[in-house]
């Protein structure tokens, strides 16, 4: 009879420690090191945040160059926008809804110029209510959103360069020699 019960409570353990487990690797697929080593690049007008988190996971992940190191592949980003706009309006015609949006461009290139990824524009928007009575309240709300919307962007950031394999790579140099070949 007690070994009947104990059945229950193991499979039950077990589908917890599993689960805990998909829930970590949840969000952080891996970034093949055929990018290594990479330099990052920050134009103008890039919050500090969105750098210093894309440099963050980048190292995560050991793609960085070392100091010393020549770069193979150069990440950069650039020309970041953030827009707040009025989303819905309360019967007194007062703003209770805005739509935060926030913009970048990233580029994917290698050290003799091949460019991975072309100069692609990546965008995060949220959602948020508004309470003309809470001004403060709302201005840290709308200060947590652009947090949020940064951080997605540094995660869609990572995410464009999951499919740089060595052998994709390969291809994508080839496809550009035999292009540069036929323009000639």
């Amino acid at each position: 009879m007690p070994q009947v019960a104990w059945k229950p409570i193991t499979v039950l353990m077990l589908t917890t420690v599993l689960s805990a487990c998909g829930f970590q690797l949840r969000g952080s697929a891996l970034v093949p090191d055929a990018l290594a080593p990479l330099t990052l690049s920050c134009g103008e007008g890039v919050p500090t945040s969105v750098c210093s988190g894309a440099r963050e996971r980048l190292g995560l992940y050991n793609l960085l160059a070392e100091d010393g190191e020549t770069p193979e592949y150069r990440l950069t980003l650039s020309g970041y926008e953030q827009e707040r706009r009025t989303s819905a309006l309360d019967d007194r015609a007062a703003a209770s809804e805005y739509e935060l949006s926030a913009r970048i461009a990233v580029e994917l290139t290698t050290r003799d110029g091949i460019p991975l990824l072309a100069d692609t524009e990546l965008s995060a928007r949220e959602f948020y209510q508004a309470d003309e009575q809470q001004v403060l309240a709302g201005e840290r709300e709308q200060q947590g959103i652009e947090g949020l919307l940064q951080d997605q962007l540094v995660q869609q950031v990572t995410r464009r360069l999951m499919p740089f394999t060595e052998e994709r790579i390969r291809r994508i140099r080839s496809e550009h020699e035999s292009s540069t070949d036929t323009d000639e």
